[in-house]
């Protein structure tokens, strides 16, 4: 008998106390011990006295039998959890690759290809593209009846310039939806200065989720989120606000981080919660593929977003960045962080379809188009195949990393920006955001068990791996 190479054991010191966390890697299943009955479970497995506690142990595959094959498990886990199979759960509507704001650090704007010109969807397309989801989403329905959502995300640049189209088709899609006896769940991002009656009333009648665009109070906003002729934004995001509030329409809060901000997302989170944001997700910066975009250090954002985090927890305000991950250590793994990756088609300005919206002004991720490409060629697509495979289990340098179960991979167009190479290199940044986070959840962990703080936690795995009990 040996510890599986998915088992991680971690000593927990804190004053003169110690504490063990031995946990699964790849499933979160964590197990406490004090000093004594750590040291019991060492003794009684060099003595092959296998109490009741080495049997669970056994049960979640952190005890394992010296021929246990690690492939044999990952390759279940595939299978179980259909990690290679593609299952349509959101689609992008992306009906323009314009934007009436200049924000400093866009990086959609910083990977524009050279001699690329802004596209708007015409009314044929936005005709095809109507017909199109009636006929992907009844041959989805029809090859998984049980499907029951199906989130619509309309993104961009800013979504609200193509303000007929995005009122249009939502009464569309829901007619669709409907008739398929699918729900939609109708999102929207957006840097909330085009708001007029006329989408309020659309927002509210289709119950969209709003999720609006602020970094802080104005003095920090206006430093990177700027018109076209760099003139601050608050002012107008702030009017926007007020028209959701005034209908009682629940919205978030996106706040990308950036130099600005940095120092500050404690106090931000606070700003937004007076304001009436329901929820807050925290946006790590992308590179760009074509210009410097202005990163920070990582440690340093962090640290500073893990605060961030604790503080919209204390005040009932889900905040999405680091909370999704504090669900996967709890049990449920994460084993895919983006929709691109085997669960969502985005649909461009001209028609292309991909599978992810970062490509918005850049030939990447394109599965082909509306007016060619047949809705039950999904499954047959190269890029379809290529994506959906792209998650850390699949990816060789990260199988026996410790934080594997609450990653998800990062982002596939960061990963591929940086590394210049393709899109299964690792998302390095999201690397150091993923163990940071693991290891604050770890002394969370502990300190909720022990009701005791200051502790420091090393990984100690290496002392029994190459043990055989």
């Amino acid at each position: 008998m040996r510890f599986s190479k998915f088992s991680r054991i971690y000593e927990c010191v804190s004053k003169n106390n110690l504490y063990y966390i031995i946990r699964h890697s790849i499933t979160n299943e964590s197990f406490f011990f004090k000093e004594i009955e750590f040291k019991e479970l060492i003794d009684s497995l060099k003595n092959k006295k296998f109490k009741e506690n080495i049997k669970t142990l056994q049960k979640s595959h952190i005890l394992v039998p010296d021929s246990y094959s690690e492939k044999k498990f990952v390759d279940y886990i595939k299978e179980n959890y259909k990690l290679n199979k593609f299952d349509l759960e959101i689609i992008y509507l992306l009906f323009n690759t314009k934007c009436n704001l200049k924000c400093k650090y866009c990086y959609v704007e910083g990977s524009v290809e050279p001699n690329f010109k802004d596209i708007n969807m015409s009314n044929e397309t936005f005709e095809n593209l109507i017909k199109y989801l009636d006929n992907l989403i009844e041959y989805q329905k029809s090859k998984s009846p049980n499907k029951k959502k199906i989130t619509f995300i309309y993104y961009g640049s800013e979504p609200l310039i193509s303000k007929e189209f995005f009122i249009k088709s939502l009464g569309k899609i829901q007619d669709i939806c409907k008739k398929n006896k699918i729900i939609p769940d109708f999102q929207i991002t957006t840097n909330g200065t085009l708001f007029d009656k006329e989408i309020i009333d659309a927002i509210k009648k289709f119950k969209v989720g709003v999720s609006v665009s602020l970094d802080g109070k104005k003095e920090i906003n206006d430093t990177m989120r700027v018109t076209q002729d760099d003139k601050g934004t608050y002012n107008k995001i702030i009017k926007g606000i007020q028209l959701l509030n005034k209908e009682k329409i629940p919205f978030g809060i996106s706040c990308t981080i950036s130099r600005h901000n940095i120092s500050s997302l404690k106090e931000n989170v606070n700003h937004f919660i007076e304001l009436g944001a329901k929820s807050i997700g925290f946006n790590i910066l992308l590179n760009a593929r074509y210009s410097n975009i202005p990163l920070v250090d990582l440690t340093t954002l962090n640290k500073n977003l893990l605060d961030a985090s604790e503080e919209a927890s204390k005040k009932g305000v889900y905040e999405d960045r680091i909370q999704r991950k504090a669900i996967a250590f709890n049990g449920i793994p994460r084993f895919k962080d983006c929709g691109g990756v085997g669960n969502q088609l985005v649909f461009f300005p001209n028609g292309n379809i991909g599978t992810c919206e970062a490509y918005l002004c850049n030939e990447g991720s394109i599965i082909g188009n509306i007016n060619k490409f047949k809705v039950d060629e999904l499954e047959k697509s190269p890029v379809i195949k290529y994506w959906t495979e792209r998650y850390p289990l699949n990816m060789k340098e990260c199988v026996y990393c410790p934080a594997i179960g609450i990653c998800g991979g990062g982002c596939p167009f960061n990963a591929e920006t940086i590394s210049k190479e393709n899109i299964y290199a690792r998302d390095k940044p999201f690397c150091v955001h993923t163990e940071m986070t693991l290891n604050w959840l770890l002394n969370k962990s502990i300190e909720n068990k022990t009701k005791k703080k200051d502790f420091h936690i090393r990984d100690i795995t290496f002392m029994h791996s190459n043990n055989f009990f």
